[in-house]
C-alpha cells in the first residue's frame, strides 16, 4: 500500500491507526514468534447496524510504516512475550 493512501486513511477518523504486534513463545520450550503490521480503520458503512464490523482492519508492511513513521506518535503496550506499538498520527502544530 503507498504511503499517501496510508496517511490520508489516517487522517479520515481519529480512531484510525496503526498496530504493530508481536507474541513470543507461547509455551515452555517452544520456539515460535508471531509479529504484523495492521491499519487499523474506522468503516461509516457499518456504523450503527453492524458494530462488529465497524473496524476494520489490513495487513500493511513494516516497510510502508517505516516511509511514515515520521509523521506518527507511538505508544509501547504490553511485555516482551506479548505487546507491540500503536502508532497514530500527530497532532498538527
Amino acid at each position: 500500500m503507498k504511503p499517501e493512501i496510508i496517511l490520508k486513511i489516517l487522517h479520515k477518523d481519529a480512531r484510525n491507526n496503526i498496530t504493530v504486534f508481536h507474541r513470543s513463545q507461547t509455551a515452555r520450550g517452544a520456539l515460535s514468534h508471531t509479529a504484523g503490521v495492521t491499519l487499523n480503520y474506522h468503516e461509516p458503512y457499518y456504523e450503527g447496524w453492524a458494530p462488529s464490523l465497524a473496524m476494520q482492519e489490513e495487513f500493511i508492511s513494516m516497510s510502508d510504516l517505516m516511509l511514515i513513521e515520521k509523521h506518527l506518535t507511538a505508544e509501547q503496550w504490553g511485555s516482551q512475550s506479548l505487546g507491540g506499538t500503536i502508532y497514530r498520527l500527530k497532532e498538527a502544530q
